[in-house]
């Protein structure tokens, strides 16, 4: 063992004659004993030394070897304690295979799919008939607040053009005339002027203490799809 250790170290010292002596090869590793250690200091030098043992690895890169060896033997105990996981796995595919249905369902069928496609035709078509409901009363109002408005203006020309007036042949605010409403519809508006006595009993223009201004406005509603008469009166004194 000696003579073999003796031998390695004038191999190291043959290798690298200007960078160490014996003295120095020997203080450098004190400690050092055996083929081994006197191998390890010949792979120092960059001998290639038959029979010798690996040299020893930095402490930085252990370190590193021995985590990557915990994490490989910690992800073999989480492989291995998943038996279930692999079994589910296994029985899908079987089932793949023998064309069986698996527990998840990957789409619908015909029948859903058409089922589907008429519930959302009879919300849609609820929706629309709705809309359109609300469309035409909104409209029905619209028109008919136009109307009211007509026919006040013409009451107001008639009270104000006074009774005597309306009784004169040459009146023309008991005319009928036709207006346009902003929605496209036609408004009739038919004044009628009826004289009453002081009992309230219908006389004639020349008998009559006063006398009922109406006036009726005839208009196509778009809610109940026909037409439809408002009537509004006023008195007037002669």
């Amino acid at each position: 063992m000696l003579t073999h250790s003796r031998a390695l170290e004038d191999a190291a010292l043959r290798a690298s004659p200007n960078l160490f002596s014996r003295k120095a090869l020997r203080q450098s590793a004190p400690n050092v004993r055996g083929e081994k250690g006197i191998a390890a200091l010949a792979f120092g030098c960059r001998l290639a030394v038959p029979h010798a043992g690996p040299p020893s690895l930095p402490h930085e890169v252990t370190g590193t070897v021995a985590a990557i060896q915990a994490d490989t033997k910690n992800a073999g105990i989480r492989v291995a304690n998943r038996p279930d996981e692999d079994k589910k796995m296994k029985r899908g595919s079987q089932r793949l295979r023998l064309g069986e249905p698996s527990g998840q369902r990957a789409g619908m069928t015909l029948v859903e799919v058409c089922i589907a496609m008429a519930l959302v035709a009879l919300l849609c078509g609820g929706l629309y008939a709705v809309g359109l409901k609300a469309r035409q009363f909104a409209e029905h109002n619209r028109l008919a607040t136009e109307a009211r408005s007509l026919a006040k203006e013409r009451l107001e020309e008639m009270v104000s053009y006074g009774a005597a007036n309306l009784a004169k042949p040459t009146c023309t605010l008991a005319n009928s005339d036709t207006n346009h409403s902003s929605l496209g519809y036609d408004i009739v508006r038919q004044p009628v002027i009826v004289w009453h006595a002081a009992d309230g009993s219908v006389v004639g223009s020349t008998n009559a203490v006063y006398a009922e201004a109406r006036v009726n406005v005839t208009y196509t509603s778009p809610l109940i799809k026909r037409q439809r008469t408002d009537s509004f009166s006023m008195l007037v004194e002669k």
